[in-house]
């Protein structure tokens, strides 16, 4: 049996969607009527330095590296939105959904420090307004 996810998927108990979570990145419907748009391709690709994660061309690519995380790095809550946000491209492959699912993943992997080799996040927090820059020394 498919489940399948809709946008309100984030107000269900964590661990129920988990496990829709997992079911539905690892169903692959013969008729194609699950998720159609798995060939999308991302603008860049995302190459982890470090992880278990491989370089992402494309959704499929996303959803084969997502298989390769441990199981109880889904739990993480950026992981979470990560996988919502890939499943959701994959359902629509509108530019905005695939675009979303990748600033997600790119989060996610940098929020594991896997981009720099010696584990620090390679993204900047925002400023907030009146805030100083810090400076050069």
């Amino acid at each position: 049996m498919v489940t399948v996810l809709h946008k309100g998927a984030v107000d269900k108990p964590l661990r129920q969607w988990i496990v829709e979570t997992r079911r539905l990145i690892c169903v692959d419907s013969p008729t194609g009527s699950y998720m159609d748009y798995w060939h999308k391709s991302f603008k860049y690709p995302i190459t982890p330095k470090r992880g278990p994660m491989p370089q992402m061309f494309s959704l499929i690519d996303a959803r084969g590296a997502f298989l390769e995380l441990p199981q109880g790095f889904l739990r993480r809550p950026h992981w979470l939105r990560a996988g919502q946000a890939l499943l959701t491209a994959s359902q629509t492959g509108t530019l905005i959904d695939i675009q979303w699912a990748f600033d997600t993943i790119v989060a996610a992997v940098d929020e594991e420090g896997w981009f720099d080799l010696g584990g620090e996040n390679i993204t900047t927090k925002p400023h907030r307004v009146g805030d100083a820059w810090p400076l050069a020394s």
